[in-house]
């Protein structure tokens, strides 16, 4: 296992800060292989771990505090690439764009699309990232079928589509992601088509329209002064991408649009905007940000199918970014694809920290992982300590009814047990990691929780319920294939060909099943001429005559 000792001290300094600018200090810099290691580093450290991708995240998700950084950037496999099941196992330091240049070979892609070339796997899950096609494929979570992860005790977990948020979107501070069993589906023909107005009321009605055809995968509006900045016209513009060759921007000329358009960030960044935020908003009260952002002159860019708006801030506009950020919070706005970090734990409120820091006690009894991220550290020893009074008590009245100084034995907390299995299930393996308890089966940490921990129960059982007919709802038909094809795919995968033709998937686009279902507005002839004319073009025509 490769160590921070054999680097030169300006290549360990590189890894005291990540994208956001905050500075902190890495004692040490591992660079694992494989997941035996990973568990290595865990359990033989006593500092804070900070699990690193790409070192690309804005809101100092990775940024040591006195720490052992754990760069996965080695840990990068493509394998099990499954043609009939139509997914594929990826290590954390695979890149999404290293896994699409693979999968585009066999005529496949991973539909997350980040605008950010350097972006990892790994990375991805632990902020369960919203990609691009938002509008039409949501988040990444949606996508996974497994994560294999090491916790804070050092084991190896494997999480499925039930449990995945204890891992996903936990920003590492549950475990150190190793690989990621994705969904995958066959390479889809895009094209675009570009409505370009002075009016904002016209580009939302046209985007309100546009947002219920199944064939739009993306809706991103550019206005005047970042079009500017990006060689476009002055104006309102939306790019509106279709998947399928119903744009009137293809081939060549896709490439080159999508290439101008997605450097959007860099261009932003050279012109010292090096502040920017992500909040998600309904698409109704996306209209009245926009506006507010317009009338106080702030650059922005948005993806109005999926209701994200990326507002851009210069070091030194700290009342706007200050006057953004109360909007966002009375707007009850949620953060999307940045993560929370160490910079945004004021956007969490008390029942989501309630969650997490339960998640937390689980999976990193001792909080050895990325400490102060998500919640603050006195947060997760507060835990700590409600289970180390609650253990105490059950020693003092361990065998009786009632224990030394008037206190509940093990006896008279039976009765009580079987009423509170919901919470106590997972303290019972806290309680023996932290103190060693042996004869214990079930307490409770907070009595007072009882009605909120039954409620998140709840809450998660519907979001299972839905998640699942979600899932059901993009299956997709499965291919054909012949042993000597895949086999070509499978060298393909592992690296053991070079590269073969594209193979387009036959008529996967007349294949039932293929989309989400959405729902179907009912158009009158008007607007499906409307539709029809943004789709051609056909404005321009129309101005001149």
């Amino acid at each position: 296992m490769e160590e921070s000792t054999k680097m030169k001290l300006k290549e360990t300094v590189c890894y005291n800060s990540d994208a956001s600018r905050i500075v902190g200090k890495a004692e040490k810099v591992f660079f694992p292989k494989n997941v035996e290691e990973v568990q290595q580093i865990i359990k033989t450290t006593n500092l804070d771990i900070v699990p690193r991708g790409a070192g690309s995240g804005l809101m100092g998700g990775c940024v040591p505090n006195s720490s052992v950084v754990v760069d996965l950037s080695k840990m990068n496999n493509v394998s099990e690439f499954k043609f009939k099941e139509r997914s594929v196992r990826v290590g954390a330091g695979v890149t999404i764009k290293e896994l699409n240049e693979k999968l585009n070979q066999v005529g496949f892609e991973f539909p997350i699309k980040i605008n950010n070339p350097v972006a990892t796997i790994g990375g991805a899950v632990a902020l369960n990232s919203f990609g691009e096609y938002g509008l039409k494929y949501g988040s990444i979570k949606e996508w996974i079928e497994e994560v294999e992860f090491v916790n804070g005790r050092g084991e190896l977990m494997k999480t499925t589509k039930a449990d995945v948020s204890d891992v996903c979107g936990m920003e590492g501070t549950t475990g150190i992601i190793c690989s990621v069993t994705l969904r995958v589906i066959p390479k889809v023909n895009k094209s675009i088509s570009l409505f370009q107005s002075d009016n904002l009321e016209e580009v939302f009605s046209i985007a309100r329209r546009l947002k219920l055809e199944k064939e739009v995968i993306m809706m991103e509006l550019f206005p005047p002064m970042v079009s500017k900045l990006l060689g476009f016209p002055e104006t309102y513009n939306l790019v509106i991408e279709f998947g399928s060759e119903r744009g009137k921007i293809r081939g060549k000329e896709y490439d080159e649009l999508l290439k101008a358009k997605d450097k959007v960030f860099s261009v932003m960044f050279s012109q010292e905007y090096y502040n920017v935020d992500d909040p998600k908003f309904f698409f109704d009260k996306v209209r009245d940000f926009i506006s507010f952002l317009d009338l106080n002159e702030i650059p922005y860019v948005s993806y109005l199918g999926a209701g994200i708006v990326h507002p851009f801030f210069k070091d030194f506009e700290k009342n706007k970014k200050n006057a953004v950020v109360d909007f966002i919070k009375k707007s009850r706005a949620k953060v999307s694809k940045f993560g929370i970090g160490s910079v945004r734990k004021e956007f969490l409120d008390s029942f989501e920290k309630k969650v997490i820091e339960r998640v937390k006690l689980r999976h990193d009894p001792f909080g050895k992982l990325n400490k102060g991220k998500l919640i603050d550290v006195d947060a997760h020893e507060k835990r700590l300590g409600v289970v180390g009074s609650e253990v105490k008590k059950v020693k003092s009245g361990f065998g009786g009814g009632v224990g030394r100084g008037g206190e509940k034995g093990l006896g008279a907390v039976g009765s009580e047990v079987e009423e509170r299995k919901p919470i106590v299930r997972d303290v019972v393996k806290r309680v023996e990691e932290v103190k060693k308890v042996e004869v214990l089966k079930k307490v409770e940490p907070l009595v007072e929780e009882k009605k909120t921990v039954k409620s998140i129960l709840e809450s998660m059982e519907k979001k299972k319920e839905i998640e699942s007919a979600a899932i059901k709802d993009k299956e997709f038909s499965k291919p054909k294939t012949s042993a000597e094809d895949y086999k070509i795919i499978q060298d393909i995968m592992n690296n053991r060909k070079g590269r073969v033709e594209d193979k387009p998937v036959d008529d996967f686009e007349k294949k039932p099943g293929n989309e989400a279902s959405l729902p179907k507005k009912e158009e009158d002839s008007d607007d499906k001429d409307l539709i029809n004319r943004i789709m051609t073009n056909k404005f321009e025509d129309d101005d001149e005559k």
